[in-house]
């Protein structure tokens, strides 16, 4: 059986709709095709193990998912089984401990009472890191893998105006696989040079930047696995070069290169606008992958029209089938959601200025909204500015989707940019019907307009409050959106989607 591997960046306990896309992909493969794919990360990730349960406690990843992690494949722990990583107070000796106030964290004292070290802890009490300082400045930081074993360790030695820090990444038996010198000023990180370690603690090879590791690494991967299929989910960070080492190789069998664009290919017009530098190696170079996968058949025929033939395959993202949806009935029909992160290109300032005439017209509608971002603090005070506190609600991250589309009457999408959007997928899968501005790509190819939901023109506050509007203020017709909305969704189930992957490969 050929491997195959999803290349993304980190597995996080908030992660973006892509890497989501990609462990919604592998449970695909593993139920519907008898394929185990691998899905690769390349972020130094300490807790990635811990947020793999986390998905699969959501079921959101397989029981079985296969992952590998570059850190992990250099440190030498990839099967690493994981040890009781709870408080041991051998690693606090000879310290004494003091705890702090309405936290699981620590203080460590020397035996002249003075403060040494803090010590951060997760919920399970386990060690999450530990600051060492000197003199009320911090010289020292252990981090532990929630594996239970000591991860890294940073020295830091402060100078005018930065500070250099050398960073070590242990292996579990506690030598050293991973060195890095770092300047680090006004918070920003730069890398100076990296060396990688054997086990008898020789140099190996030295490196001056984070992505000649990686280059590295991959080439590593590439080599032991000549006849596998990769699938780049992160095409600027891998898809060039895997298509640079695939050249390089001589060998009978070569791996076949599978880039996926995941979001819009160009800023404005898709025949002129400039063309996107997170898919530009792929779409000016369209004839090389062995496929390239879109989302909508729109986005197929833009890329071909502007730069000419290649293989393009559609094949959209997919959901397990939802056997039984929450009638009108047992909904609150005036709660409108939208899950997405708080960041510009969701356009959460227009869905606040289209429920501001909302709520002038149906005082009992409410807004909640679920994400992240850097974006969150600029939402709160504009929901403030515009007075719309008693009826817009901003929460955190969510995993238990199902709850929320379940029990809500509408969903909105005022995003600028998408290259399918999964959050109106799922809504229309729990039979919560969607308003959704008509950009590009993904949202008119899911929804049918007066049937599952409404498009409205990009930017058009003032009609998209009047479709919400229409919506909540006619109990007949949002009763027949919501039982119709979820017969709609055939073509992306996991089983449809499947044979298409099938046929691919």
């Amino acid at each position: 059986m050929k491997k195959i591997f999803f290349m993304v960046l980190d597995i996080a306990e908030n992660m973006s709709g892509l890497e989501y896309a990609a462990f919604a992909r592998e449970k695909l493969f593993q139920q519907h095709l008898d394929l185990k794919p691998t899905i690769a990360t390349n972020y130094y990730n300490p807790s990635w193990h811990k947020n793999k349960t986390l998905l699969q406690e959501k079921n959101r990843a397989s029981s079985s998912v296969s992952l590998l992690n570059m850190y992990d494949y250099f440190q030498q722990v990839t099967d690493y089984a994981a040890a009781d990583a709870g408080f041991s107070s051998e690693l606090l000796s000879p310290f004494r401990s003091v705890p702090v106030p309405d936290t699981t964290d620590i203080r460590l004292y020397n035996s002249k009472g003075e403060f040494v070290a803090y010590c951060k802890r997760n919920d399970d009490l386990s060690v999450n890191f530990i600051n060492y300082l000197h003199e009320g400045i911090v010289f020292r930081r252990e981090t532990y893998d929630v594996r239970g074993f000591l991860s890294k360790i940073d020295q830091i030695f402060k100078q005018e105006g930065y500070e250099l820090v050398h960073e070590s990444f242990l292996r579990p038996d506690g030598s050293v696989a991973i060195a890095k010198d770092c300047k680090v000023i006004a918070g920003l990180a730069t890398v100076q040079m990296i060396h990688l370690i054997n086990e008898q603690g020789r140099l190996t090879n030295i490196f001056s930047n984070e992505k000649e590791l990686i280059d590295f690494w991959l080439e590593d991967l590439v080599n032991k696995n000549t006849d596998a299929i990769f699938v780049t989910d992160r095409c600027l960070e891998f898809y060039e070069p895997l298509q640079r080492i695939k050249s390089k190789l001589t060998t009978a069998t070569k791996p076949k290169l599978i880039p996926v664009i995941h979001s819009v290919h160009t800023a404005g017009d898709v025949l002129i606008g400039e063309v996107s530098k997170f898919y530009k190696n792929v779409v000016e170079n369209i004839s090389e992958p062995d496929a390239t996968i879109v989302f909508t058949k729109a986005q197929k025929e833009d890329i071909l029209q502007r730069f000419g033939n290649g293989n393009i395959q559609v094949i959209p993202h997919s959901y397990h089938r939802v056997e039984q949806t929450a009638p009108f009935e047992q909904r609150n029909p005036m709660k409108v959601v939208y899950l997405a992160r708080y960041a510009p290109e969701k356009n959460h300032d227009l869905a606040l200025d289209a429920f501001k005439l909302v709520v002038a017209s149906v005082p009992k509608a409410q807004l909640h909204l679920y994400g992240f971002g850097e974006k969150k603090a600029e939402i709160i005070e504009k929901i403030k500015t515009l007075g719309l506190e008693k009826s817009v609600f901003v929460n955190d991250f969510v995993h238990d989707i199902a709850s929320i589309y379940q029990e809500a009457g509408l969903s909105i999408l005022t995003s600028s940019v998408e290259g399918f959007c999964m959050s109106v997928m799922e809504s229309l899968f729990y039979a919560c019907p969607v308003v959704a501005f008509d950009i590009n790509y993904g949202p008119a190819e899911m929804i049918q307009q007066g049937v599952n939901g409404y498009l409205v023109k990009d930017k058009d506050t003032a009609q998209f409050a009047k479709q919400i509007i229409q919506t909540l203020t006619n109990p007949t017709l949002h009763k027949k959106l919501i039982q119709t909305t979820g017969q709609t969704m055939q073509a992306f189930t996991h089983e449809a989607v499947a044979l298409q992957w099938k046929l691919l490969l």
